[in-house]
C-alpha cells in the first residue's frame, strides 16, 4: 500500500499492485473500484507473458479489471523465486489525456520494473 502511494504521490500514477486473481493495493484510482476485484483476462495474460507490458497508442487497451474504468498502461509480473506472484500495474483512464506531469514511457515502465523487482525480492526473505 505505501509503495503504491508513494509512486502516486512523486509521479502522478495510478498504480495497483495485484496478486495472480486481484488488486491488493491501488493509489490514484478508487479503492472501492479496485480492490479486491478480479483481474481481466487480458491482465493476466500480461503476467503470464513474463516480461514488460507497455501500452502504445497503436495497441488495443486491455482493462486492468473485470467492468473497469482505467486500462493497462504499464505492467510487470511480480516473480519471486521462479514464480508470478502477481504485477505492478500503471493504469490509465479511459479516453483521458495523460496528465502534463506523467512520466514518458521508459520512465514509466522503469518505475513498473523497479516496483516488481522490489516487491518480488521482498517476498523471498
Amino acid at each position: 500500500e505505501q509503495y503504491v502511494q508513494s509512486l502516486n504521490k512523486a509521479n502522478g500514477m495510478s498504480v495497483a499492485v495485484c496478486d495472480r486473481d486481484v488488486v491488493i493495493a491501488c493509489s490514484g484510482v478508487s479503492r472501492k473500484e479496485y480492490t479486491d476485484k478480479r483481474l481481466s483476462e487480458e491482465l493476466e495474460r500480461i503476467m503470464e507473458g513474463r516480461s514488460l507490458y507497455l501500452w502504445n497508442e497503436n495497441a488495443p487497451k486491455l482493462l486492468a479489471i473485470d467492468g473497469g474504468s482505467h486500462f493497462v498502461s504499464c505492467a510487470m509480473p511480480i516473480v519471486s523465486q521462479g514464480d508470478i506472484i502477481g504485477c505492478v500495474a500503471s493504469l490509465s483512464e479511459n479516453g483521458a489525456e495523460r496528465p502534463h506531469d506523467a512520466p514518458d514511457g521508459d520512465v514509466e515502465g522503469k518505475l513498473i520494473m523497479t516496483a516488481a523487482s522490489f516487491l518480488g525480492r521482498q517476498l523471498e526473505t
